[in-house]
């Protein structure tokens, strides 16, 4: 007896389920495994997968699409619905295609980012269909509803008033992306041709950083606008269940957006490398590539330090004293300079355990204090032969004074290890080849030094509010010294055999943010989660400190164990030696 059509509809799509896996689980590491024999590269590889997700992509989404067809019961609700459900394939092909010819991404993608937008407009087309179906006179009942109030950022704005303008105002908050999002496009596209687009590179120098701020602009009001619509007819537009469709447009237009800037930040800190890449040798390949994505690359470096001698700064907790531990480990005799003392003869105790060795001793350094950092240099001077390696390690985020009038950031950050450096200088050059490490942060790109406040105020900045936005922008701006202090270093040092580098950790937890308000610690908490911890952290520490072959790269910055580029701002010879210049007079060495 034939099966009757409902009955064919229950077992159509459990067999095309079934037929897409075993494909996915049989057929795919059966080519992966040919094309590997076969010895095809990497990009070929990657163009072959990302076919095959194509492959499954597609027909799923064109199986909605002819259902919607096939069942063509209430167009002014499908057709809406069938122009959103085409985004998935238009989508799958334009990353297929990029991938493969990269020099037409641009191009197909100028053709999908104004399909975006048209999705955004048929969402509200499909919600406003609905409720003119069901509810005929939807303004005057919206008239009578409770007004809404703005969301958060625009709360202190007056609310809209219900009715017609309510709708009108969405209508417009919406179609306004449908207009900002094909003209940036097409300027995205001539700013390419014109070679001043450069995509994924954090840059106000470029079209791309500008173009993004607008989208995203334009994109967040647009979204805005659909949510306020749906706070103000929740009970009315029940029946669909919007919150779920509105959640998955939202992930297919934007999501793509993000990962491209997520990876072009891996990129720009140095988790994604073209010089640093993996190829399907071995699953121990595979392993170890997954290892520098999650937790960073390790150093490499067997050097034995037997008979040296290191300085590490700040070592009675997190990346310091893990760096200690290790230098211990490799026989050198290790000085913890440290501003607690009771924190750091505990330190010696835990150094000593984990390291097995008893050459670790303390020496009190406050860097808040020039007095305590000269006294800390004439007193390893004169017990200490050797020193051949100073790792500056400790820092504060935290808004003060030093006891010399300087601003705390800036004082510790930066001057008290300006000053340690320069009265160490002549023992390190003694014992070279020696190294100087100074630990920065990525934050340094987001900095800026204003030599008007340094003269006036001996600040990086003139307020002391305790605002979390102005201390995160000191911080940034004595991150910042710390690399041009580096630069300026290494111009010094040239004809000798003493190298010098600064470097970012990671984020990493540590107990940075210890003596910071408690609104900082609650704000900062979340990223806990995508943390290094310490032994993550003081990798590039122990790279810059140990690797043998970086001598060349004196003066650089390094990041995930890699010698990185860094803004202009960051290798600006003049703003350095002045910065070099002012810091000499600021600490006392003029």
């Amino acid at each position: 007896m034939p099966c009757s059509c409902a009955e064919w509809r229950r077992w159509i799509r459990p067999l095309v389920l079934v037929l897409y896996a075993l494909l996915l689980v049989a057929v795919l590491p059966l080519c992966i495994w040919e094309l590997k024999k076969d010895k095809v590269g990497t990009h070929s590889k990657a163009w072959f997968i990302a076919g095959i997700f194509v492959f499954l992509t597609i027909p799923i989404s064109l199986w909605g699409i002819l259902q919607h067809i096939v069942h063509y019961t209430q167009p002014e609700l499908q057709r809406p619905i069938i122009r959103i459900l085409w985004m998935v394939p238009i989508y799958s092909l334009d990353s297929w295609l990029a991938l493969r010819y990269p020099s037409l991404a641009i191009y197909v993608d100028t053709c999908r980012e104004c399909y975006e937008a048209y999705v955004i407009y048929n969402f509200l087309v499909f919600l406003l269909s609905f409720l003119s179906n069901q509810y005929p006179s939807l303004v005057l009942m919206l008239e009578v509803q409770q007004q809404q109030p703005h969301l958060p950022p625009l709360c202190c704005c007056p609310p809209w008033p219900n009715g017609e303008v309510l709708l009108f105002r969405c209508k417009l908050g919406v179609l306004q992306y449908t207009v900002v999002r094909p003209v940036t496009t097409v300027i995205a596209l001539i700013c390419q041709l014109c070679g001043v687009y450069d995509e994924a590179n954090f840059s106000f120098r470029n079209a791309w950083s500008y173009l993004v701020i607008i989208n995203n602009m334009s994109q967040l009001f647009a979204m805005y606008c659909l949510l306020l619509l749906y706070r103000a007819l929740r009970e009315e537009l029940t029946p669909i269940r919007p919150a779920g469709k509105f959640l998955c447009v939202k992930l297919v237009v934007f999501v793509s957006f993000w990962q491209a800037v997520f990876i072009a930040f891996l990129v720009k800190v140095g988790v994604i490398s073209d010089k640093h890449t993996w190829d399907w040798d071995s699953v121990e390949a595979v392993a170890t590539g997954l290892q520098v994505v999650v937790k960073g690359r390790s150093c490499r470096s067997t050097a034995r330090l037997h008979g040296k001698t290191v300085i590490v700064t700040g070592s009675n907790t997190g990346i310091g004293k893990t760096t200690a531990i290790d230098v211990a480990r490799r026989g050198a005799r290790v000085i913890l300079a440290c501003r607690n003392k009771q924190r750091g003869e505990a330190a010696v105790v835990e150094v000593k355990r984990e390291s097995g060795s008893d050459q670790v001793v303390f020496l009190p350094l406050d860097l808040g204090s020039l007095k305590s950092v000269r006294s800390f240099a004439e007193t390893f001077l004169r017990t200490e032969p050797r020193l051949d390696i100073l790792i500056n390690n400790a820092g504060v985020l935290l808004q003060g004074r030093t006891e010399d009038g300087l601003g705390l950031m800036f004082g510790v950050n930066h001057i008290g290890h300006f000053l340690l450096t320069n009265l160490l200088l002549d023992r390190l050059k003694e014992c070279q080849p020696s190294r100087i490490v100074t630990v920065s942060s990525v934050a340094h790109n987001f900095g800026k030094i204003d030599f008007d406040c340094l003269n006036t105020h001996k600040a990086l900045g003139p307020g002391t509010s305790g605002i979390i936005t102005e201390v995160l922008q000191i911080y940034c701006h004595s991150k910042l010294c710390n690399v041009l202090f580096t630069h300026e270093l290494a111009k010094r040092l040239q004809g000798t055999r003493v190298t010098c580098y600064s470097l970012h950790p990671g984020a990493i937890r540590t107990e940075l943010t210890r003596n910071t308000s408690s609104l900082v610690r609650f704000l900062i908490w979340p990223a806990k989660f995508f943390s290094k911890n310490t032994v993550q952290g003081a990798q590039t520490t122990l790279h810059c400190a140990l690797q043998e072959g970086i001598e060349p790269f004196t003066g650089r910055y390094f990041s995930n164990c890699t010698v990185r580029e860094v803004f202009n701002k960051a290798k600006d010879d003049a703003a350095a030696k002045k910065l070099w210049e002012l810091s000499e007079r600021l600490s006392g060495l003029q």
